[in-house]
């Protein structure tokens, strides 16, 4: 038999094809056999392309230029790159085996976390009980402290950003400013930027600090303009944003400029910020959110163009929220697998329901890389995620036509954190820590009532469960390999890392039973003296008083026990009941 294509039409046609499909393919007949005895490489390097979408270009060799160090590891060629891939994608759904890992040298009070897979670190700062270095840079593979920051130099709870080897944080008292550190990498730390130059500060502390091979030179000082206060900031590259009670500032942080003011209103007490990464002329968006309302404001033209208070009952048509009935127990769990799956209900909300004011709060909001999807995050742990959210700035749909409203847990457990990265939501609450997960695409395009509602998968990190502990997360980070947040030590204080497997991490039947009862608690609401109804969340527990960042590796390189390792692969499905 010869194929009527040629060979790169079908090269192309099959790297959109999964790893089962591949493999069940070999198998039809000897044409299949010998095409892919013949062309492997060139099989799974088109796969790796198309599900990576790296440059056709790209070759095995500079692969670890682009692509998370913990993916590579133990890679050898195109083939296994693709092998680890899929297990990792079904390891965020909790259908392949993931681990633990613990980083003790992160210190002791960790407050805020960022990381760097592709370059294989996690930057933390700390809060005041850290005695010796409140920032500092760790190795994700040993564990060891590459560069660090003494604690007499950073201030406690220092609000930490990083992007693209550039490191931020404030300075402490009354300050506003910025300091910003950028890696080295060509071996000299001369350059700084050219309109916020670093000032003696940051020039003295840098020559303070012991040689290290990885290290971080000061670049520059940003500075809001005379008698303005910043509060909160987020920095995606290259800008940064923050935000005073009445403006929002724009630096491009390459060369140290301030770049743009917006005035902004009406959205009460200040809680969040967020800049999207493309510029003003490309629909760049700065968002800010509070007790009030999420309100966007184009770059472009400086006006608002997206605003969503925060007094709906409900805010989407498609409602969703954890079954109860449906729950498997840790009997029924793929043992090895940290995160859990957890099925969820739907409801179609009709336009009557919930007419009346009901406050609650934006605590968090955060936009795709690719500046389409939005999701925010109430205080009452309801996550609302707006695929293709630009169609409501164009206004040819609604908030509610197109958004999803996602209640993770108990409605009384208070939100902590939200993450959005990599295509997957991440949110720690004072119930638990969870994944969640769609098909984008197919989410973008349903939003009438006879389309059949957008796939969820919501994840559960069963083990971590205990509510003084979720209450004491600070800080929650997605990369592509990994869930990072700050935990308990899970572990002698002297080792530098260590990594336990998902089946050695089963949460407690009791826990798990309290966790499964929160389910069926109703919203807790409040009057306020002008007849209006608020929501209130609570803090579950007295809240820790240490932590160490802890990883959910979903790259596993631990052994899996024999009898899951020969489990076949299940596809990869998303777990909503109608």
């Amino acid at each position: 038999m010869s194929f009527a294509l040629p060979p790169e039409l079908t090269l192309c046609i099959l790297s959109h094809l999964p790893l089962a499909s591949l493999a069940a393919l070999q198998l039809t007949g000897r044409a299949w056999s010998t095409f892919f005895a013949s062309n492997e490489p060139s099989i799974y390097r088109s796969s790796v392309i198309q599900h990576l979408s790296l440059p056709e270009s790209a070759t095995f060799d500079e692969l670890r230029e682009c692509i998370s160090h913990r993916a590579m590891a133990g890679v050898r060629d195109w083939k296994e790159l693709r092998q680890t891939q899929q297990r990792t994608e079904r390891a965020w759904l909790g259908q392949a085996p993931s681990s633990v890992t613990s980083y003790p040298n992160t210190g002791r009070h960790v407050h805020r976390i960022k990381v760097d897979e592709q370059r294989g670190f996690v930057v933390v700062t700390a809060e005041r009980g850290e005695l010796w270095q409140r920032l500092r840079v760790v190795d994700l593979e040993s564990g060891e402290v590459l560069w660090s920051l003494p604690s007499e130099y950073v201030t406690p709870w220092a609000h930490l950003e990083y992007d693209d080897g550039y490191i931020i944080f404030n300075r402490g008292g009354h300050s506003s400013e910025k300091e910003v550190w950028r890696l080295v990498t060509d071996g000299s730390d001369a350059a700084t930027a050219l309109e916020a130059p670093p000032d003696e500060a940051q020039l003295r502390a840098a020559a303070a600090l012991a040689p290290t091979a990885l290290r971080f030179a000061p670049w520059a000082l940003l500075k809001p303009p005379p008698s303005e206060s910043t509060r909160a900031f987020r920095f995606a590259y290259p800008t940064l944003i923050a935000a005073s009670e009445t403006m929002l500032y724009f630096w491009d942080v390459p060369s140290g400029a301030l770049v743009q003011s917006i005035p902004y209103s009406d959205v009460g007490e200040l809680n969040y910020v967020e800049v999207s990464r493309q510029p003003p002329e490309a629909g760049g968006l700065g968002l800010v959110c509070g007790t009030q309302a999420l309100r966007g404001y184009s770059r472009a033209s400086g006006t608002c163009v997206l605003d969503i208070p925060s007094s709906q009952h409900f805010y989407a048509d498609n409602a969703y929220s954890l079954s109860r009935t449906e729950h498997r127990w840790i009997d029924d769990w793929t043992r090895t697998s940290v995160l859990q799956p957890e099925p969820t209900v739907h409801r179609r909300v009709s336009e009557g329901d919930g007419d009346s004011v009901l406050w609650d709060e934006f605590i968090a909001v955060h936009i795709s890389e690719c500046g389409t999807h939005l999701v925010a995050l109430l205080a009452s742990s309801r996550l609302i995620i707006v695929p293709s959210f630009r169609r409501i700035v164009d206004g040819t749909h609604t908030l509610r036509q197109i958004a999803l409203d996602v209640q993770l847990g108990s409605p009384r457990g208070a939100a902590r954190y939200l993450a959005f990265d990599c295509g997957r939501i991440g949110v720690a609450t004072a119930t638990g820590v969870y994944v969640i997960s769609l098909d984008w695409e197919r989410a973008s395009a349903s939003y009438t009532s006879v389309d059949a509602p957008p796939a969820l998968c919501v994840t559960r990190a069963a083990y971590f469960n205990r509510g003084e502990e979720l209450s004491s997360i600070s800080c929650l980070q997605l990369a592509p390999t990994g869930v990072y947040f700050n935990w308990i030590r899970l572990e002698s204080p002297q080792t530098s890392k260590q990594t336990h497997g998902g089946e050695t991490l089963l949460p407690g039947l009791r826990l798990e039973s309290t966790w499964l009862h929160s389910l069926k608690e109703v919203r807790s609401i409040a009057q306020l003296p002008n007849g209006n109804n608020v929501v209130q969340a609570f803090v579950l527990g007295p809240v820790a008083s240490s932590s160490v960042v802890v990883s959910i590796d979903l790259a596993r390189t631990l052994p899996v026990p024999a009898a899951e390792s020969l489990a076949p692969f299940p596809s990869l499905e998303f777990c909503t009941s109608p």
